[in-house]
């Protein structure tokens, strides 16, 4: 699981701390600048157009695409990728990156993050750069990308993100001890932030990966209370599955969806809600097993969940059985008063 998109939206809530670096990223050349280089005003005028294309959320994906590709056309045709400006290096693999063309992006970014990792615009560089490893499911070198991350960022908002989507990169490598107590350092960086629906979705995403974490670690107390906590703070798995939110491999989120539904049925109140929620946990169990690739090394341990959640299914489909369901409440819409 990976968050994407949170950089913005917390930039609007604290820009007293990443004002000075965006004003510095953005600085139009000086006279000294432009005598000495002359191309140097173009270049800053297409970085600026450029800035505005990556910034701008249009409703119609097809609008926004369509912007960014003219936006790529152009960053081409002008040899970004070998400017001597790197803010278009940064903008040309930004622009791939929102495309989905991660194998180009990948191949900007990774050498001008390198050369000039320190360069104020960098920022939004390398956390481009880490989602397009993370969508080739290079975890590795994601895991890389966000630390280099950590090492510029300042701001607590993007912190809270980045350490949580570091943790996921952790787990992916099987590093389990190193996952939780990074997913655990996420959730208390979320819990110093002001309240809003930025820091409420960025710990219970945080929270759903701790819980997956616990699990695959053999922990299943603290998994199951770290799920129903999980669940408390995303009931309907809104944010869990959210358009800023994605999985390597795509099947992954059926772990997240396994765990959610065990801990709903570990809570429920009816006989009936708790088998419904059994149910719902093996079938995401199951379609995890069914699509994980052979090589996929939590399958073995996936298959044993699976086994585990058909016996509990089980159990509480016998209950249910015994159990008379009740009567639903009478629909208020077919209640008539003359």
């Amino acid at each position: 699981m990976t968050a994407r998109g949170t950089l913005a939206a917390w930039a609007l809530g604290v820009c007293a701390f990443v004002a000075p670096a965006v004003a510095l990223a953005d600085t139009a050349p000086s006279f000294w600048e432009r005598a000495r280089d002359p191309e140097a005003t173009a270049r800053f005028a297409l970085h600026t157009k450029v800035r505005q294309i990556l910034n701008f959320e249009a409703e119609n994906p097809l609008v926004r695409f369509g912007a960014l590709d003219r936006a790529r056309a152009v960053l081409e045709a002008e040899h970004a990728e070998s400017s001597p400006d790197p803010r278009l290096r940064f903008d040309l693999g930004e622009v791939y990156n929102k495309l989905e063309l991660h194998e180009d992006a990948v191949r900007v970014l990774g050498p001008a993050v390198r050369e000039h990792e320190a360069h104020p615009a960098a920022l939004d560089a390398i956390l481009a750069l880490a989602e397009s490893h993370a969508k080739l499911d290079h975890p590795r070198e994601e895991r890389d990308a966000y630390r280099l991350s950590l090492a510029h960022a300042v701001d607590p908002g993007s912190r809270a993100t980045v350490t949580m989507n570091l943790a996921e990169a952790e787990m992916r490598l099987g590093d389990l001890k190193l996952a939780i107590a990074t997913y655990e350092e996420a959730i208390g960086i979320a819990s110093t932030l002001p309240s809003g629906s930025s820091a409420h979705e960025t710990t219970a995403l945080a929270m759903w990966g701790l819980a997956v974490a616990l699990d695959r670690a053999g922990e299943s107390g603290r998994a199951k209370s770290e799920a129903a906590r999980a669940a408390s703070l995303d009931p309907n798995r809104a944010i869990l599955g959210g358009p800023k939110v994605f999985f390597v491999p795509a099947y992954e989120i059926d772990w997240y969806l396994a765990i959610g539904a065990a801990a709903e049925a570990a809570s429920a109140t009816s006989p009936h809600d708790a088998f419904d929620y059994r149910k719902i946990a093996e079938d995401h169990f199951r379609a995890y097993v069914t699509k994980a690739r052979p090589e996929e090394p939590w399958l073995p341990l996936a298959k044993a969940r699976l086994r585990e959640a058909e016996r509990l299914r089980a159990a509480a489909e016998r209950v249910a059985k015994a159990t008379k369901r009740p009567t639903p409440p009478p629909d208020p819409s077919q209640t008539f008063t003359f």
